[in-house]
């Protein structure tokens, strides 16, 4: 299947250029997609599910496309791909599930901007990251805007007026523990029937799902909470189970078995 849309292509180079182009598109009324790995944006085109006069490439500013390092904390570009991810930061969560996403080739052009910000319902990336209190710099109306993801992520990432996910301000924090599990329907690259991350700091514990829901859902609880309902498991899956859905790959009563199961192997890891 073939692209049929007639599409104008920009690629500026530098974040300057980049404002300068979305703020002229904005202001002619020109609908415009940004552009990175494409993974989703090239299919919906061929489907015509995706309406828009123009692709802005945002792979030619370096600051989208670079990961950095500081004492304290990581900062990953929007267009950064995910094997980039699993490469430079192999011992992170975020690189341990990234790893779950689709298959090496994919990855080389699957970006964390196009899984965070994507029409998919999974966007595995985000698991590991609102529990661990992750920034976010976002370009809107030619201003980068630096917000915590938990003020801007609600069952999706939360853009409007043409914003932009610039990067991903990841913070080196030490876990007292963290656990992954995921079920897939086949054994090959498959989309997540499950995917549950958890993860623990001093005073927060964090359990994330994707697959679970039609959008990642989260539950958060004191750490003395967690501690005196961790050996219930319908204490532990309460607030989590109505949001279970049914469609094609099983009942929502086989992803909550599913989410058990993941469960218990966590508890086992953490006793």
């Amino acid at each position: 299947m073939i692209i049929t849309a007639d599409l104008v292509y920009y690629k500026p180079e530098s974040v300057e250029e980049l404002i300068q182009c979305v703020t002229a598109l904005s202001d002619k009324g020109v609908r415009f997609t940004y552009y990175s790995g494409g993974t989703e944006i090239v299919s919906a085109l061929r489907q015509n599910k995706l309406q828009t006069d123009a692709l802005v490439d945002i792979k030619g500013v370096q600051a989208l496309t670079d990961i950095t390092e500081t004492n304290d904390e990581w900062v990953i570009g929007a267009a950064v791909p995910l094997n980039q991810i699993i490469d430079q930061m192999p011992d992170s969560l975020l690189a341990k599930v990234c790893g779950k996403i689709a298959d090496r080739t994919i990855r080389n052009v699957l970006t964390i901007g196009g899984n965070l910000c994507g029409r998919l319902p999974y966007r595995e990336a985000v698991l590991p990251l609102i529990g661990m209190d992750v920034e976010v710099v976002v370009l809107r109306e030619g201003q980068l805007i630096r917000k915590k993801l938990s003020e801007i992520f609600d069952k999706r990432m939360l853009l409007t007026n043409n914003a932009l996910l610039y990067q991903i301000i990841l913070p080196k924090r030490a876990f007292k523990w963290n656990f992954h599990r995921r079920f897939t329907e086949s054994i090959g690259v498959d989309y997540p029937t499950v995917h549950m991350v958890a993860m623990a700091t001093e005073n927060q514990v964090t359990i994330g799902l994707s697959g679970f829901a039609s959008f990642p859902v989260y539950k958060m609880m004191p750490i003395d909470e967690f501690n005196s309902i961790k050996h219930s498991l319908e204490a532990l899956v309460d607030g989590l189970i109505h949001q279970a859905k049914t469609d094609e790959r099983c009942s929502a009563e086989y992803r909550v078995h599913l989410l058990k199961t993941a469960l218990t192997e966590w508890l086992e890891v953490v006793s």
